[in-house]
């Protein structure tokens, strides 16, 4: 069964409203590594955000070999009705 058009750009819409793109600058040896990693924003009973495993995977390799993620920034305003925002996640240790 085709969808309608118009259903399809809907979704893909309210999708594109809630991309969200994860931004770490992280320390590899002498260098500063900068990443870009899809992620999206949903709620259950809490605001989350989801990404795709092999990012995950990355920065806990990178760190075990002794990286260090400097900052992370969330890049919201990617959407034609988004601010551009820069947000900084809280450091961890």
């Amino acid at each position: 069964m085709r969808q309608r058009p118009e259903r399809a750009n809907d979704v893909l819409g309210f999708f594109n409203r809630h991309l969200v793109p994860i931004y770490p600058e992280i320390h590899l040896a002498d260098k500063i590594a900068r990443r870009i990693w899809t992620a999206f924003v949903f709620s259950v009973h809490s605001w989350m955000l989801m990404t795709a495993g092999h990012c995950i995977t990355e920065v806990e390799r990178e760190r075990v070999g002794g990286a260090k993620v400097l900052n992370c920034k969330l890049l919201d305003g990617l959407h034609c009705q988004g601010l551009i925002l820069l947000v900084s996640l809280p450091q961890t240790s």
